[in-house]
């Protein structure tokens, strides 16, 4: 092994044998194992649930799009 391999190698060894911390605990729910563990019911919600339809129209006035999209809600002049 080269030299250098070693030399970049090395402080991750002492690194990870100098931790004495033990681990935290990941896990994400109960344990599968547990007999007594509730089972949640899954309730899907439709693809299309927020859809709306719209069809098109003409072109309105890009002054009052612009005056009600201001800060000043269409205060202009």
């Amino acid at each position: 092994m080269k030299p250098s391999a070693f030399a970049a190698l090395a402080p991750l060894l002492v690194v990870s044998c100098a931790s004495t911390a033990p681990l935290p605990d990941l896990s994400a729910g109960s344990n599968p194992e547990d007999p007594g563990a509730a089972i949640h019911a899954l309730h899907p919600a439709p693809v299309t649930g927020g859809y709306t339809a719209r069809g098109p129209v003409d072109p309105g006035s890009w002054r009052k799009l612009n005056d009600d999209q201001s800060s000043g809600k269409g205060g202009g002049s």
